[in-house]
């Protein structure tokens, strides 16, 4: 005989995930959490019985939810992380052999570090234009006090530590298709050498390789120059300035690696496309990854495509899409009798 306790345990139930989140568009297993993609957030969701497995509390709700993220699908890098991975880390192509829960695990931490690399840039834009706005209403006769953006340095710092977490991730996404013989080995030469036929036969995918791999190896010098900077590497922060004529100049970087200039520019151009540019970065190289690594299957062609833009509005850029062989025929059913 059922107890009170399994009786409400094995009934149905729904749940919704919140006030203002938006259209569910995914639902992942990631790291034995059921993770919920909405237009508006990322969302962990826990059965009772995952909590109290032997069942003892019978006054614990059924559903357990939270929210782990604030940006969902409305977010590039939302859909470029996670609703990618759904799409394409799929053990059906890619075969039993790759390791899809760690692949995910890796696009969820991805996931958390561009979110704090988005509340980074949107509080050093909404701190700057509340400066300009103060900046502009101090200008008095001969005297111009500047503002001062709050941990302008620490925050910059902060900011290329998550970019290039997820470079890292992204790396060991890598090396999930293409694992180094040696770990010191030059992950470029690596992935390369892992890549080196399909590339031959896919100019499009051999330019997105190269942006990708220029916009990795830019994170990673950027963070090593700003941690570690010497005669030959730095990062200099530069508050608001003044110039001759009266005008002010906003909130720069400038990052200098190898004895060469990397970049030098406003700090919310910066936060901006380097936001971009990884975001693509991290689903453009995971498909070509993903293309390359598919699993034949008899007559049938499978490859990676664009999807059509208001499908990729909601989630993946990129799915599978297969046809037959060219010449293959496919056999007929044998007319039935009357």
């Amino acid at each position: 005989m059922k107890r009170p306790i399994d009786i409400k345990r094995d009934g149905a139930g729904s749940f919704t995930v919140g006030e203002g989140a938006g259209a569910i568009s995914e639902m992942i297993v990631i790291d034995d959490r059921m993770i919920i993609l909405s237009q508006n957030g990322v969302h962990e969701t826990q059965l009772a019985d995952h909590v109290d497995p032997g069942r003892t509390d019978i006054n614990l709700p059924q559903v357990i939810q939270r929210q782990i993220i604030p940006y969902g699908n409305a977010a590039p890098f939302i859909r470029e992380t996670l609703a990618m991975g759904r799409a394409l880390f799929d053990t059906h192509h890619l075969g039993d052999k790759f390791d899809k829960k760690k692949a995910l695990s890796l696009t969820l931490k991805a996931a958390h570090d561009f979110a704090a690399m988005a509340d980074l840039k949107n509080s050093l834009k909404a701190d700057q234009d509340a400066s300009i706005k103060k900046l502009e209403l101090t200008v008095k006769g001969n005297q111009l006090r500047l503002p001062t953006m709050p941990n302008l340095q620490s925050r910059i710092g902060s900011y290329l530590a998550h970019a290039r977490a997820v470079s890292l991730s992204l790396l060991a996404i890598v090396e999930l298709f293409y694992p180094k013989p040696k770990a010191n080995d030059p992950w470029r030469d690596n992935l390369e050498k892992g890549l080196a036929g399909y590339l031959d036969g896919h100019e499009l995918a051999k330019g997105a390789f190269e942006f990708t791999t220029h916009v990795i190896e830019l994170v990673n010098d950027s963070r090593n120059a700003f941690e570690h900077p010497d005669a030959t590497k730095s990062v200099t922060v530069t508050d608001f300035g003044v110039v001759p004529g009266g005008k002010y100049t906003k909130p720069r970087v400038k990052i200098v690696f190898g004895g060469k200039p990397l970049a030098e520019c406003d700090v919310d151009y910066l936060t901006e496309t380097m936001l971009e540019n990884l975001g693509a970065s991290f689903e453009g190289l995971s498909a070509i990854l993903c293309d390359a690594n598919i699993e034949p299957f008899g007559p049938v062609v499978t490859q990676i495509g664009a999807q059509p833009p208001e499908m990729a509005a909601r989630g993946s850029r990129y799915a599978y899409q297969s046809h037959f062989k060219e010449g293959v025929v496919l056999p007929t059913s044998p007319p039935q009798k009357s």
